[in-house]
């Protein structure tokens, strides 16, 4: 298994960033896949996507802090994979991504290896985008005109 985090401080209240989070706007802002179903099962959010000739299926879990998601099935480029979004701060918002992922198999070393970088990046892309987002949002409350 390899594990890679990102961390960022996000000038915007934690509150927002909460309410900006959802496991759709998780799997838009990270940008590898298009969300083709989303459904809730036994108090889980089930996300079914597909990007570059692959379909994956994400399983969510709300946590009082942010959200928690594992690949399910056999479906998807990982043998396992669990990411974990933590928001923490309170006026500046501190937010978390933490990944655990493993291709599997006897080359699982190598790919592993060179895997993590694609998904450090991956989980950045979330990051920035959230960030983004929130301003955007920010700078339109703020219009005068509105």
């Amino acid at each position: 298994m390899r594990e890679v985090e990102v961390t960022a401080t996000l000038d915007v209240p934690r509150a927002e960033v909460e309410r900006t989070l959802t496991p759709e706007s998780i799997v838009e802002y990270a940008g590898t896949y298009e969300i083709e179903s989303v459904e809730q099962r036994a108090g889980k959010t089930v996300v079914e996507a597909t990007g570059e000739d692959i379909g994956i299926t994400l399983e969510f879990t709300e946590h009082g802090d942010g959200y928690s998601y594992v690949q399910r099935g056999e479906e998807g480029p990982f043998e396992e994979m669990r990411t974990r979004i933590t928001v923490g701060g309170s006026e500046e918002a501190r937010v978390t991504v933490r990944s655990e992922f493993t291709f599997g198999g006897w080359t699982a070393f190598l790919t592993d290896w060179l895997g993590a970088d694609i998904r450090r990046d991956e989980l950045q892309r979330l990051v920035a985008s959230l960030a983004r987002d929130l301003v955007d949002e920010s700078d339109e409350s703020d219009d005068p005109d509105e």
